[in-house]
C-alpha cells in the first residue's frame, strides 16, 4: 500500500497563516490539496511537530524522531485560499543524520 501524508501538525498559530492568505477552519485546520494542516500553536514547538500518514504499518508511531500517527480517514476536499495555493509539492524536515532519516522513511514506503 502507498503511504500518503494525511495531516501535518504545525507549531504555528492560525492567524499567521490567515494573514498569509490561507483559509483556516474554526477547528484550526487548513486544507491544502488533500492534506490537513493542523495549527497547534507556538507553545508546542517549532515547524512540523508531527504528522499522520495513510497506509502506514500498524507498528509505527515515530519515523526518525517525528511523532507519527496512522490515519484511516479519507482525503479532504481542498479549501480555496486567497493566496492561490492549491497543493503541497513536498514536505521539508531537518535531520541531523540524512542517511538514517532516508532509511527510516524508505522502510515504510515514503
Amino acid at each position: 500500500m502507498t503511504v500518503i501524508v494525511d495531516e501535518l501538525d504545525i507549531a504555528d498559530p492560525a492567524d499567521v497563516w490567515t494573514r498569509a492568505g490561507f483559509s483556516i477552519g474554526a477547528d484550526s485546520i487548513c486544507r491544502i490539496g488533500g492534506v490537513r494542516i493542523r495549527m497547534a500553536g507556538r507553545e508546542r514547538g517549532t515547524g512540523v511537530i508531527g504528522w499522520s500518514l495513510r497506509g502506514l504499518p500498524d507498528d509505527v508511531d515515530r519515523l526518525d524522531g517525528v511523532p507519527t500517527a496512522r490515519s484511516d480517514t479519507g482525503s479532504v476536499a481542498p479549501a480555496v485560499h486567497a493566496n492561490g495555493v492549491m497543493a503541497i509539492d513536498h514536505v521539508v524536515l531537518l535531520s541531523p543524520d540524512l542517511h538514517r532519516t532516508v532509511e527510516s522513511f524508505a522502510g515504510v514506503g515514503l
